[in-house]
C-alpha cells in the first residue's frame, strides 16, 4: 500500500513538474536555455559558424545529405536575418528529414542487425510512419518494449526482441544501453569492475523483466512465424562470482524500486497457460510493466538517455559520452542542462521534431569548428572565474562527501533488510513449490479420472446399442432357428456385447480407482495452501521493510550521484579556467626563454670570432714548426753525411797506414830496393795527405753537429710555442662548444616552453570540443556518405526527375491539387520513396565498406584499404562522377570562366565557396588541361569527394 502511495505521489510530482516546465518554456525558449547553460568561459567571445558551415551541417544532420549547389548559392546570397531558422524549418518539412531520422533510429535500435523475423520494408515503413507522424518517443519505445509480434499491425516493433532471438541477457544489455543509457553487461556476474555505480542487482532487476520472455513458432499457412510469449515472472536469485553471497531481486528498472506484483498461487498466474506452440499470457505482464515504468515520464534514466542521444545526433557527441555509460564517474558536460532538457522533452510530450528544432536554433549548435584564437586576452577573466569556482567548490565537495556517506549507510541498511528477508522468502519459495507440486499431482489425477470417466462414458455409449442389437438378434434367432447366417450374426453381436461389457467393467474399476486417488491428493493440496498463506504473511512485512530500505537507498543514491556530477562538472570548468588563467605564466616563460636566445647566440658568435681571429696565429706557429722541422732534418742529414765521409776517410787512412807499414817492413828487409823505397815514400806522403783530409772532415762533422744542435734548440722552442698555441685554440674551441650548447639549450627551452603552451591549448581545444564551446567533427555514417555522394554527383536528382516524369504521366496533379500544400507534400513523399527504392541497393556497398559490424554501434571514423581501393578504382563511383545532366562535373566543364568553374566545384561538392588559394589552384589545373578538360573536371570532383572535409560534418 505504501509503495502504491509512493508511485501515486511520484505521478503527481511528474504532472506538477510538467506543468511547471511548460510554464517556464513559455517564458524562455529551449534554445535560449541551452545557450545560457553552455555559455563559454568568461571573456570568451564566440562568433557563429559561417553560413556555408551551418548550411552543410544542418542539411546533413536533418536531411542526411548536403544541399545542392543551387540551394547553397541561394542560401549564401540570402541576407534575411531569419534565414537559418527558415532553413531549419524547410529541412524538417522535407521527406528527407523523415528518411534520415528513421535511418538514425534504425541504427540506434537495431545497429544493422539482419532482418530475420521482420522484413526490411515492414520495419522501415513502420519507422517512417512514426517519424512522419512525429510519434512521441515514449509511445514508440513503449510499442517496441511490449510488442510480441502477434498483432500484424504491431509486428514491426517486435523486431527489436525477435531479431535478438528474444535472448534475455542480450535484451537486458541492449535495453539497458539503448533505452536507459547504461551498458551493464559486466554487472551480470558481479558488481561492475570499473563503473562503481553499476550493481549486479541493477542488472538482474532489469533482467527480471525480460527473463520470462521466450519465442514460440506458429504455423500460419505455408510459413513459420516467430512470436514472443511470456511466462509469469519470479524473483531472481543471483550471487557474485567474487563474493559468493546469495542475493534476490524482483523486477526493477534503473533508478527504480522493485515493482509491486499481485500474488498468485501456482496455477492461477495465467490468462493463457503455457503449452506447445501456444503463446502464454500471464495475468500480470512484466514486459508491459517495464514499458509502462520506462515511458510514463517519471524515469530519469530513460528521459536522460533519449535527449542525450538526440543531442549527440545533432552535435556529434552526447552531453554524456559515451552514450551508454551514464554514471557519476562519467558526468554530463552540464548535469543541470541534461536535467532541463529531459524535463522539457517530457513536458512537450516527447516531441522529437520540436526538440531537434530547438537544438538547431541554439547558438551552441551554430558554434564554429575552429578554436578561439587570442586566449591570453581572456586570462584575467578566467582567473576571476577560478576564484569564484574555488569559492563554490568546498560546499559542493562537502555535499558530495555527505551524500556518499549517506548512500553507504543506506546501502548497508538495504543489504541488512535483504539479508533478513532472504531466508523467509526462501521458505515461501519452498512451500509454493510444494503447493505447486501438490496441485500438479491433483491436476494430473483429476485429468486421469476425467479421462477414465470420459472413456467409460464413451464405452457405455457404444455398449448399450450393441447390447440391444445382441438381444434383438437372439430373439430373431429364436424365431428363425434354421437361419444359420442370422445365428452367426447374432453370435457375433453377443460376443461383441460381452466384450464391451467386460471393457465397461474394467473402465468402471479404473474410474473407481482413479476417483479413490482423488481425496488424498485433494487433501494434500488443501493442506499445502495454509503454509503458503503463513509464509506469505511472514514474508510480507520483511518485504515491505526491504522495499522501504531500497527506496531510502535509491533516494540517497540519486542524491549522491547528482552531487558527484555537480562536483565533477565544476571541476571540469575549474580545470579549463585554470588552464586559461595560467597561459600568461606559460607565455611569459616563453618570452623569457626567447630573451635568453640572443645572448647565447651573441656569445656563440663571439666565441666563433675569437676562434677565427686566432687562426692566423695558429697558421704561423704551424709554419714555424714546419720550417724548424725542415731545418732540423737538413742539419741531421748534413751531420750524417759528414760522419759517413769521416768514417770513409778514417778507413782509407787506416788502409794506407797498413800498406805503408807493410811496405816499410819489406824495405827494411830489402833496403836497397828502389821500388820499395819509392812506394814507401809515396805511401808516407799519401798517409800524411789522408790525415790532413781527415782533419777537414772532422771540422765538417763538428760544424754539422753544431748546426744540428742549433736546429734542435729552434725546433724545441717552436714546439713549446705549438703546445701553448694548441692549448689556446682548444680553449677557444671549448668556449665555442659551450656557447653552442648554451644556445641549443636556450632554443630547446623555448621549444619546451612553447610545447607546454601548445599542449595546454590543445587540451583546452579538446575540452571545448567536449563541452560544446566549439563544434566537433562528426564522421558521416555510411548511409549519409552514400546519399551525399548521390546528391553532389547529381545521381539523386537524375533519378528524382525520372520519377517526376513517370508520375506526371501516370498520376498527374490537377491544377487545383498543385495549389494544395497537402497534395504537394504527399507527392514529395511518394517521389522520395520511389527514388529511394531505385537507389537503396547501393547503401549496402557503403555499409559494407564504411560501417561497423552488425550488432555494434557505429563508432568513430576509421579507414581501410578496401575504402581506398573503392574510392580510387571503383568503376561505379567514377561513373557517378562522369559529366551528366548538369551535375557538378558537367557544370565545371561548361564554365568558360575557370574562376566560376571553381565556384561550381566547391559549391557542388563542399557547399561552400572556394578560398582564393583554392580558386587559383583550380584555375591553374584547368588551364594546364585544355586538351582533356573533361577528364580534368572529373579528377577535380573526385579529389574533393575524397577530402576529409567531405567525409566529416563539422
Amino acid at each position: 500500500m505504501k509503495a502504491q502511495v509512493t508511485l501515486a505521489w511520484r505521478a503527481m510530482l511528474v504532472v506538477a513538474f510538467i506543468q511547471f516546465v511548460t510554464g517556464a518554456a513559455n517564458a524562455e525558449s529551449l534554445h535560449s536555455l541551452i545557450d545560457r547553460h553552455l555559455k563559454p568561459l568568461s571573456g570568451l567571445e564566440l562568433q557563429r559558424c559561417s553560413d556555408a558551415e551551418f548550411l552543410r551541417r544542418a542539411s546533413l544532420d536533418l536531411n542526411g545529405m548536403p544541399p545542392t549547389a543551387d540551394e547553397a548559392r541561394a542560401f549564401l546570397a540570402d541576407t534575411a536575418p531569419d534565414k537559418r531558422e527558415r532553413l531549419v524549418d524547410r529541412l524538417m518539412a522535407s521527406p528527407h528529414y523523415v528518411r534520415h531520422l528513421a535511418t538514425t533510429l534504425d541504427l540506434m535500435l537495431m545497429e544493422r542487425r539482419a532482418n530475420t523475423h521482420v522484413t526490411v520494408d515492414e520495419w522501415q515503413a513502420w519507422l517512417l510512419k512514426a517519424v512522419r507522424e512525429n510519434k512521441p518517443w515514449n509511445v514508440l519505445a513503449r510499442e517496441i518494449l511490449v510488442a510480441d509480434g502477434d498483432d500484424p499491425s504491431q509486428r514491426p516493433p517486435a523486431r527489436f526482441a525477435l531479431d535478438r532471438a528474444s535472448e534475455p541477457n542480450l535484451l537486458t544489455r541492449d535495453i539497458g544501453r539503448i533505452f536507459f543509457g547504461r551498458d551493464m553487461q559486466c554487472a551480470q556476474c558481479h558488481d561492475h569492475p570499473i563503473v562503481e555505480d553499476y550493481l549486479q542487482s541493477d542488472y538482474h532487476g532489469l533482467l527480471a523483466f525480460v527473463a520470462p520472455t521466450y519465442p514460440i513458432v506458429r504455423t500460419e499457412g505455408d510459413k513459420q512465424v516467430t512470436l514472443q510469449a511470456e511466462k509469469a515472472g519470479n524473483d531472481l536469485t543471483f550471487e557474485s562470482v567474487f563474493l559468493g553471497v546469495k542475493r534476490r531481486t524482483g523486477a526493477r528498472i534503473p533508478d527504480g524500486l522493485i515493482i509491486d506484483e499481485p500474488f498468485f498461487l501456482p496455477g492461477e498466474e495465467y490468462q493463457v497457460a503455457p503449452a506447445d506452440n501456444v503463446k502464454a499470457v500471464p495475468k500480470f505482464s512484466r514486459r508491459a510493466k517495464l514499458a509502462e515504468l520506462a515511458t510514463d515520464g517519471s524515469n530519469q534514466a530513460f528521459n536522460h538517455n533519449i535527449v542525450n542521444r538526440l543531442w549527440a545526433h545533432m552535435l556529434g557527441r552526447g552531453l554524456v559520452h559515451p552514450l551508454d555509460l551514464h554514471h557519476p564517474d562519467n558526468p554530463a558536460t552540464d548535469p543541470a542542462l541534461l536535467r532541463i532538457l529531459s524535463e522539457h522533452f517530457v513536458a512537450t510530450n516527447f516531441d522529437i521534431r520540436g526538440f531537434l528544432r530547438e537544438i538547431a536554433l541554439s547558438d551552441v549548435y551554430q558554434r564554429p569548428f575552429d578554436a578561439p584564437a587570442d586566449l591570453l586576452a581572456i586570462a584575467s577573466q578566467a582567473a576571476a572565474e577560478v576564484a569564484q569556482l574555488d569559492e563554490r567548490r568546498p560546499s559542493l565537495e562537502a555535499a558530495a562527501k555527505a551524500s556518499t556517506e549517506a548512500y553507504a549507510a543506506a546501502s548497508e541498511a538495504w543489504n541488512a533488510a535483504e539479508a533478513a528477508m532472504l531466508p523467509v522468502a526462501g521458505e515461501l519459495d519452498t512451500v509454493r513449490a510444494q503447493y505447486a507440486d501438490a496441485k500438479t499431482k491433483l491436476d494430473e489425477a483429476t485429468k486421469a479420472a476425467a479421462d477414465a470417466t470420459a472413456q467409460l462414458q464413451a464405452k457405455q455409449t457404444v455398449a448399450e446399442p450393441v447390447q440391444q442389437a445382441a438381444t434383438a438378434a437372439e430373439q430373431a434367432v429364436k424365431a428363425l432357428a434354421d437361419d444359420k447366417e442370422l445365428a452367426e450374426a447374432a453370435a457375433k453381436f453377443v460376443a461383441r456385447s460381452q466384450q464391451l461389457v467386460a471393457e465397461v467393467l474394467a473402465l468402471t474399476k479404473a474410474v473407481e480407482e482413479k476417483s479413490a486417488a482423488m481425496p488424498p491428493l485433494t487433501d494434500a493440496w488443501n493442506n499445502a495452501k495454509p503454509p503458503v498463506d503463513a509464509a506469505l504473511t511472514k514474508v510480507t512485512p520483511l518485504t515491505t521493510s526491504f522495499k522501504q530500505a531500497e527506496q531510502a537507498m535509491l533516494v540517497v543514491r540519486t542524491q549522491a550521484a547528482a552531487d558527484e556530477r555537480a562536483l565533477a562538472a565544476l571541476d571540469r570548468r575549474l580545470a579549463t579556467a585554470r588552464s586559461v588563467a595560467g597561459l600568461p605564466v606559460l607565455d611569459q616563460a616563453i618570452v623569457l626563454a626567447k630573451q635568453a636566445v640572443p645572448a647565447c647566440d651573441a656569445a656563440l658568435v663571439a666565441a666563433q670570432n675569437e676562434l677565427t681571429d686566432f687562426a692566423p696565429i695558429v697558421a704561423k706557429v704551424e709554419a714555424d714548426v714546419l720550417a724548424a722541422t725542415n731545418a732540423m732534418t737538413v742539419a741531421t742529414q748534413t751531420l750524417e753525411a759528414a760522419r759517413a765521409e769521416g768514417t770513409k776517410r778514417s778507413e782509407l787512412v787506416a788502409a794506407i797506414q797498413a800498406a805503408f807499414d807493410a811496405t816499410e817492413a819489406a824495405r827494411l828487409k830489402l833496403p836497397d830496393d828502389a821500388v820499395l823505397a819509392d812506394a814507401a815514400t809515396k805511401l808516407r806522403e799519401r798517409a800524411l795527405a789522408s790525415q790532413s783530409e781527415m782533419g777537414e772532415t772532422q771540422t765538417q762533422i763538428d760544424a754539422a753537429t753544431a748546426a744540428q744542435d742549433a736546429a734542435g734548440k729552434v725546433l724545441a722552442a717552436v714546439q713549446a710555442t705549438v703546445v701553448a698555441t694548441v692549448a689556446q685554440r682548444a680553449e677557444r674551441e671549448q668556449a665555442m662548444n659551450v656557447a653552442n650548447q648554451a644556445l641549443a639549450a636556450a632554443q630547446a627551452d623555448v621549444a619546451a616552453k612553447q610545447s607546454q603552451y601548445d599542449q595546454v591549448v590543445a587540451e583546452l581545444t579538446d575540452r571545448w570540443t567536449r563541452d560544446f564551446t566549439v563544434a566537433a567533427l562528426k564522421p558521416l555514417t555510411p548511409e549519409q556518405l552514400c546519399w551525399s555522394v548521390f546528391r553532389v554527383t547529381g545521381v539523386y536528382e537524375s533519378y528524382w526527375q525520372v520519377e517526376v516524369a513517370e508520375l506526371d504521366k501516370t498520376a498527374a496533379l490537377t491544377d487545383e491539387q498543385k495549389q494544395d500544400p497537402a497534395q504537394l507534400a504527399a507527392r514529395a513523399v511518394d517521389l522520395e520513396q520511389r527514388t529511394f527504392d531505385k537507389l537503396k541497393a547501393n547503401v549496402a556497398t557503403f555499409v559494407g565498406l564504411y560501417g561497423a559490424g552488425a550488432g555494434q554501434p557505429q563508432g568513430d571514423f576509421f579507414s581501410t584499404a578496401d575504402q581506398a581501393l573503392f574510392a580510387a578504382n571503383g568503376g561505379v563511383l567514377n561513373s557517378w562522377i562522369a559529366p551528366s545532366n548538369n551535375n557538378v562535373t558537367d557544370r565545371v566543364i561548361k564554365q568558360t570562366d575557370p574562376r566560376i568553374a571553381a565556384e561550381e566545384l566547391y559549391l557542388g561538392v563542399l557547399s561552400r565557396l572556394p578560398t582564393e588559394a583554392e580558386t587559383e589552384e583550380v584555375v591553374t589545373y584547368l588551364s594546364s588541361r585544355t586538351a582533356d578538360r573533361n577528364v580534368a573536371a572529373q579528377e577535380l570532383v573526385w579529389s574533393l569527394l575524397n577530402l576529409a572535409e567531405f567525409r566529416f560534418n563539422h
